[in-house]
This record gives structure tokens, sequence and C-alpha cells, in this order.
């Protein structure tokens, strides 16, 4: 994941559960 793919994607296709961990990673 680089700078073409935002750290926070609010799309409704991403599941809250797979954004969660995901988010913690990124930050």
């Amino acid at each position: 994941m680089g700078p073409s793919a935002p750290p926070r994607d609010p799309a409704p296709s991403a599941p809250a559960p797979a954004r969660g961990p995901a988010a913690r990673l990124v930050a």
C-alpha cells in the first residue's frame, strides 16, 4: 500500500472489521 491508496478509505465496500485492524497497521 503506497501513496496511490489512501490510509483511511471511507469506501462502504470495505467492511468495518477489516478496516479496524488495517487502521492499526497504518497508524
